[in-house]
């Protein structure tokens, strides 16, 4: 059966996506806003770096909402969507691909001024849209995948649409960001504040690409054995999975440090084939993450939710801003 639509208010509002009815599949209403390709949805391939959604639910059943993913027209975004295509596919959700239309006042150089070069941008940016949403279904066919053009800022427009998400997929970086492993604004913002795991998506530059270890950082709080499950499963055929001990000292917090120690024995018995490699850190926050960044294809990271002003911990925000890979943040209800 196919999950339902995603939540969204349906008319006029700037920041609500505008989900038209359903239409044949492989057509077009130029003037619409969406495109909805809708299958029997199944689990598909698990395929590569894609991570498990955290999930409190039964063994085999997948969590409730839809997998959503911003675009913007960028190779970054590009490639975020066929990761969270991945993911959606392997957990039996529904994909929306998210793009946000930003209309600045001056217009845009090269194209008509005024509205005849808005109508002109829009259609441009829905063709687009359409485009991936096609090319994703085609290689997805099990997949729900669909498609909404939001007139807003992107961070806006990517905030209401991952209220009830399952997963959060974005590229590193968009259209408007500099060179370099840095992650964009709208990366950032979004990581700072949905209430769902976010996956920013980073292309491999590892010499093992894809296919290289995952690393996860604990520090003996009430959420570390959850980290450690959704960085083993992860880790899945690669194999490795290093664990960053981000305790303080045995000396200062004894029972910090026989936690970690602890899930760790319990994680080895759970998942025998795996190979974990325990590393303590000492260093400033989140330096021996981004060290790891150029060997391991995912970081695995959480973030506390109970902060009244959302914000990102100095050993989070230094994976995101100088990592070289794919980071995964995990919203958790106690601080990690």
């Amino acid at each position: 059966m196919a999950p339902a639509s995603p939540p969204g208010r349906v008319g006029p509002s700037a920041l609500g996506p505008h989900l038209l009815g359903p239409q044949r599949e492989g057509t077009c209403d130029p003037m619409g806003e969406a495109r909805r390709h809708s299958g029997s949805v199944g689990v598909g391939g698990q395929g590569q770096g894609v991570p498990p959604i955290p999930s409190d639910h039964a063994a085999g059943q997948p969590p409730a909402g839809w997998v959503v993913c911003g675009v913007d027209g960028s190779q970054h975004a590009a490639d975020a969507s066929w990761v969270a295509a991945r993911a959606a596919a392997r957990l039996g959700l529904g994909l929306q691909l998210v793009r946000a239309f930003d209309w600045p006042t001056g217009g845009i150089p090269g194209l008509p001024a005024g509205d005849l070069g808005r109508v002109v941008a829009r259609r441009s940016a829905l063709g687009e849209l359409f485009r991936l949403v096609d090319s994703v279904a085609a290689v997805h066919p099990a997949t729900a995948a669909a498609g909404a053009l939001t007139d807003g800022t992107a961070l806006e427009v990517l905030t209401a649409a991952t209220a009830t998400a399952a997963l959060t997929v974005v590229g590193a970086q968009g259209q408007s960001a500099p060179g370099g492993p840095r992650a964009g604004s709208v990366a950032l913002g979004i990581t700072r504040t949905t209430l769902c795991p976010v996956l920013v998506h980073r292309a491999a530059v590892s010499a093992a690409g894809e296919l290289g270890g995952v690393a996860v950082s604990v520090d003996g709080g009430p959420a570390t054995a959850r980290l450690l499950d959704v960085a083993a499963r992860s880790a899945g055929r690669r194999g490795d999975l290093v664990v960053v001990d981000d305790s303080p000292s045995d000396l200062v917090a004894p029972d910090s440090w026989a936690a970690v120690g602890e899930a760790l024995l319990a994680l080895r018995a759970a998942h025998p084939d795996l190979r974990i490699t325990r590393r303590r850190h000492r260093g400033l926050p989140g330096s021996m993450l981004v060290e790891l960044s150029v060997s391991v294809s995912l970081i695995v990271v959480g973030r506390a939710l109970e902060s009244t002003r959302p914000h990102l911990s100095a050993r989070v925000g230094a994976v995101l801003r100088r990592g070289t890979c794919s980071t995964l943040v995990v919203p958790l209800d106690r601080h990690v």
